[in-house]
């Protein structure tokens, strides 16, 4: 499987994600607080992120006035975080999230850390079903004199005319979905320009592969999906890259 696709000696990934979505089926958010302590050992760190819905007056009268509402406030996810907080674990009420802006160190090892980061919620995942999986990573690749971007990628935007556009472009964003036929597959490609300066550009391609499941929490069986994913993934990345991308990535 790994030789059909190119090797990368500097991969341009800059963030890789992990995600579940699972069915709450009587799950309490608070329900994984019994692993906070072991999740501190590697994260150090806990932020509760809450949410309000606040109930206001429908009527108001011209002039100042005091207005005073109700507010419903409660914690809706915790998000665990390494001390440089390149490493998070989000735990929301429906889906649970790892992120890593480490350098990229290969498939397996980013692989194996999503599964970790899930395989310690085995108890309280077991009375659920798991809704969608999916991996996202975002990569740049830095470019200088972005003439044509046609040069290292094989979709961008163009006018129908030659003169289409009077005045120079110098920053573009666009976003592609593509569905997988005959799968519960589906990805969104997002491709930016960002300008440094006068003679460099960075250009992020962000690629985000998802599943839609329904199958019973298994990590052995997650895994398998994720490497379907993947290797969805490195199609649709590769078959956008020319030769000359490749190269700035050797």
């Amino acid at each position: 499987m790994e030789s059909q696709w190119p090797n990368l000696n500097v991969p341009p990934v800059i963030l890789s994600i992990f995600q579940i979505k699972y069915q709450k089926e009587g799950i309490k958010l608070n329900d994984f607080l019994k692993y906070d302590t072991l999740l501190k050992r590697k994260y150090l760190n806990r932020i509760d992120n809450y949410h309000a819905n606040i109930d206001m007056p429908r009527t108001f009268t011209p002039g100042i006035s005091t207005v005073t509402g109700k507010a419903d406030t409660k914690i809706n996810s915790y998000t665990y975080f390494s001390k440089d907080h390149k490493q998070n674990l989000i735990i929301e009420e429906t889906s649970i999230t790892y992120t890593d802006e480490n350098k990229y160190t290969g498939w397996e090892n980013f692989k194996q850390k999503s599964l970790d980061s899930i395989e310690m919620f085995h108890e309280i995942l077991n009375q659920s079903t798991i809704k969608r999986i999916s991996i996202r990573f975002v990569n740049r690749f830095s470019l200088e004199y972005l003439s044509d971007p046609l040069e290292y990628f094989t979709t961008t935007i163009s006018s129908a005319k030659p003169d289409g556009l009077p005045y120079p472009l110098v920053e573009y964003a666009f976003k592609l979905k593509t569905i997988i036929p005959d799968t519960n597959i589906y990805s969104y490609i997002n491709q930016t320009t960002v300008p440094v300066n006068e003679k460099q550009t960075d250009y992020i391609f962000d690629i985000d592969i998802l599943e839609l499941t329904d199958l019973l929490f298994d990590k052995d069986l997650i895994s398998d999906k994720m490497e379907k994913l993947r290797e969805i993934k490195n199609n649709l990345f590769f078959n956008s890259l020319t030769q000359k991308a490749i190269n700035l990535c050797n």
